[in-house]
């Protein structure tokens, strides 16, 4: 996986300042251009969901594209460096979910009490 590479976005004067983005709508569409050796994916969160795990609410980032170092430095740093040392699509969505299913464990501990 190569960190330095991002999708570059065609015909806008956006651009992707980091490789972990949080995005909600945009009021604009966007093309992105994804060079041959990037994957790329995404997670939909259900409205209200993000709060869950980053006690953040999506309607918050309507228009915008915010890096996740800002929500969740800790979870960035965690993350990256696991992702880079797979080779497969499957196994960094599975290191994903598996990070998002601890903290949904950790939010409902914290309500169990």
């Amino acid at each position: 996986m190569n960190i330095s590479n991002r999708p570059l976005i065609l015909g806008n004067k956006k651009n992707f300042e980091d490789n972990f983005i949080l995005n909600r709508h945009q009021n604009e569409f966007y093309d992105l251009q994804i060079d041959k050796g990037l994957s790329v994916f995404s997670i939909v969160f259900q409205p209200q969901g993000l709060m869950t795990f980053f006690n953040f609410p999506l309607n918050e980032l309507y228009n915008q594209s915010v890096p996740l170092k800002y929500l969740n430095r800790k979870l960035e740093q965690e993350i990256l460096p696991q992702l880079i040392n797979v080779q497969s699509f499957e196994q960094r969505v599975q290191i994903v979910e598996g990070y998002f299913s601890v903290m949904l464990k950790e939010e409902h501990n914290r309500f169990s009490l």
